[in-house]
């Protein structure tokens, strides 16, 4: 009885990660696909397209959360690749940023 409760709290927990990230990206991916000239000034980068494709994707990739979110039951792959996803680019844009800027 209690592996079912503690199943269905994962499952609840998951639905609700998957949930969230998926409205983050498509926020995300929103904000690149409509505003890439701005963003793209306000990093300096020189080419806005690239902003529009990384939209793009991340609006796929939204899709395909939100979807699975919405789902009974959860593909354990969807759910790794997800958390695979969001540990490379926290990996990638974190080096980058000014944690100290004394440095």
């Amino acid at each position: 009885m209690s592996s079912q409760v503690s199943s269905k709290i994962s499952t609840s927990l998951l639905t609700k990660v998957l949930r969230a990230d998926g409205l983050f990206a498509l926020l995300s991916g929103s904000i690149l696909l409509i505003g890439a000239g701005p963003v793209a000034d306000l990093i300096d980068l020189a080419q806005p397209a690239v902003l529009m494709v990384v939209g793009v994707v991340l609006l796929g990739y939204a899709g395909m959360l939100l979807y699975y979110s919405s789902r009974e039951s959860h593909n354990r792959l969807v759910s790794q690749i997800a958390i695979v996803l969001n540990l490379a680019w926290v990996s990638v844009v974190m080096p980058d940023s000014c944690w100290d800027c004394s440095r």
